[in-house]
């Protein structure tokens, strides 16, 4: 028989002849109670605050519906270890909630919250008491329950037929100035013309339609290209928006057909493919052309998904 086993019997031995509460019986034969620690404060102002789960919106018609029928209330544990079911019949007790006690005489105690059982705030003194009287106060933990008839949670003001608070309007996140003499002067739209003679408005090259001679597709690669050099004041404003915008890195990670979108949806207007190549172009960013009309930009992903969340302009 362990020491602890050892006391309980002889106590309540001693209980049994004398016909005492256990705690008077156990202080009668002198025995110390377990050390104890930092005691809780004796102010119900002071309860420690709830967990936070019992704060969101789905707990709150719950305390609200049994405040409402019994008032104030609070959680209190039992931290586990040596005379557990003693001290929690202690707190029980104090809340007028023993087991031994008929269903319709006790008083609230709903137990299985997170380690916690929820009762009467009123109850605290008592149960304060009695747990300083058994030498286990530091073993004694009790939480504020929350208010739910007072919080702020938008499901729960409209159940309260109370206005809703909107949040504020935000700015959209504004995109830092990137430093554009890293990439020197600019080009013109004739020069990068020049360098790359299959670039026109469609990007690179054109779609030779099927039975077309050789010099009708020529003849569809200059119409593109005139399209472009009719652009030149649009593509050069693109040019500066990408050079004060996006950082320009060695490795070619962006297409232009997405990047081309990007631009489309800063600046609020039709932008085409080859518009966006010229102006890369023109500001010199690194490429890689493989196949296809398409070509892949350096340019910096964290500075594109900056630019692709800004707002149209209008």
């Amino acid at each position: 028989m362990t020491r602890n086993r050892r006391t309980k019997a002889k106590v309540r031995s001693h209980q049994a002849q004398t016909d005492t509460p256990y705690m008077v019986a156990r202080r009668q034969l002198n025995i110390p109670a377990a050390p104890a620690g930092t005691e809780i404060p004796s102010s119900s102002s002071q309860l420690l605050p709830p967990l936070r789960p019992w704060t969101t919106w789905t707990y709150c018609k719950f305390w609200t519906g049994i405040a409402a029928e019994h008032g104030p209330l609070m959680a209190v544990t039992v931290s586990s270890g040596p005379r557990w079911w003693e001290l929690d019949d202690v707190v029980r007790k104090a809340c007028g909630a023993l087991q031994d006690r008929p269903t319709e005489e006790r008083d609230l105690w709903i137990g299985n919250l997170s380690g916690y059982s929820v009762t009467k705030r009123e109850h605290l003194p008592g149960v304060l008491e009695g747990m300083r009287a058994a030498g286990a106060l530091s073993r004694l933990t009790v939480r504020e329950i929350p208010d739910g008839s007072r919080c702020d949670h938008a499901r729960c003001r409209r159940r309260r037929g109370e206005p809703v608070r909107r949040r504020p309007a935000t700015t959209p996140p504004s995109i830092p100035q990137i430093n554009s003499a890293a990439l020197g002067p600019m080009l013109t739209l004739a020069k990068v013309m020049e360098q790359n003679p299959a670039l026109n408005c469609s990007g690179i090259g054109v779609y030779r339609e099927p039975g077309s001679t050789l010099a009708q597709h020529r003849a569809a690669l200059e119409e593109e290209r005139r399209a472009l050099t009719n652009h030149e004041a649009a593509i050069m404003n693109i040019a500066a928006l990408l050079r004060d915008n996006i950082r320009p890195i060695k490795s070619t990670p962006i297409g232009s057909y997405d990047m081309k979108h990007v631009v489309q949806r800063a600046i609020g207007s039709y932008v085409s493919n080859g518009d966006l190549i010229a102006a890369a172009l023109i500001a010199k960013y690194p490429y890689r052309h493989i196949d296809g009309p398409n070509v892949e930009l350096g340019m910096s992903q964290r500075d594109v998904n900056r630019l692709r969340n800004v707002r149209p302009r209008t």
